[in-house]
């Protein structure tokens, strides 16, 4: 049916993926031009208002796209939010968390991770770039040069020749974007 939308595409929101499905939903509700109802800038107009009625078909649209892309488990945080905007703030609230806790935990994951030898580098090198912007998002300063020397010190064994050929790199040409 043309103009359909679906959440099928979407892996579902559990407790552990919320960054990736964030990031997806985020572009959905773009593409469909709901995104300022999804993050409150555009607020329900008047009762009286002769744009109610799209903001309400507009709301309705955003929270189905919510919900359909949720574990059942994720639901149960949301059932007593009215309106998508509700919705939005309730998920970021519980699961971008910004304690201190979280942020220790992150940057464990961040300092133990290993590229997974089934991984492919462009992969791994991915892992290390997402993990970084989780840290980035929660305030910790990530620098470039720490993702670099991330990405090269995890590579397995294999890649040695690679990490001394990176050291002979000129200084000013060793970037992210170049180690790529």
């Amino acid at each position: 049916m043309a103009g359909e939308i679906s959440t099928r595409h979407i892996e579902k929101l559990s407790a552990t993926n919320f960054q990736m499905w964030k990031f997806q939903l985020e572009n959905l509700f773009i593409s469909q031009g709901i995104e300022e109802i999804v993050f409150g800038t555009k607020s329900r107009p008047s009762a009286d208002s002769s744009e109610l009625k799209a903001w309400l078909k507009d709301d309705a649209k955003a929270k189905f796209l919510i919900s359909s892309a949720m574990e059942t488990d994720q639901v149960r945080h949301i059932l007593i939010c009215n309106t998508s905007s509700e919705m939005w703030t309730k998920l970021k609230a519980i699961h971008a968390q910004s304690s201190s806790t979280h942020k220790l935990l992150l940057t464990q994951r961040f300092h133990e991770y290993r590229m997974d030898p089934t991984d492919s580098v462009a992969t791994h090198v991915a892992n290390v770039q997402n993990m970084a912007r989780q840290l980035l998002n929660l305030g910790e300063n990530v620098s470039d040069l720490t993702i670099m020397a991330k990405i090269l010190a995890s590579l397995p064994s294999k890649y040695k020749s690679f990490r001394s050929a990176w050291n002979s790199v000129e200084p000013s040409r060793q970037t992210v974007e170049y180690l790529q």
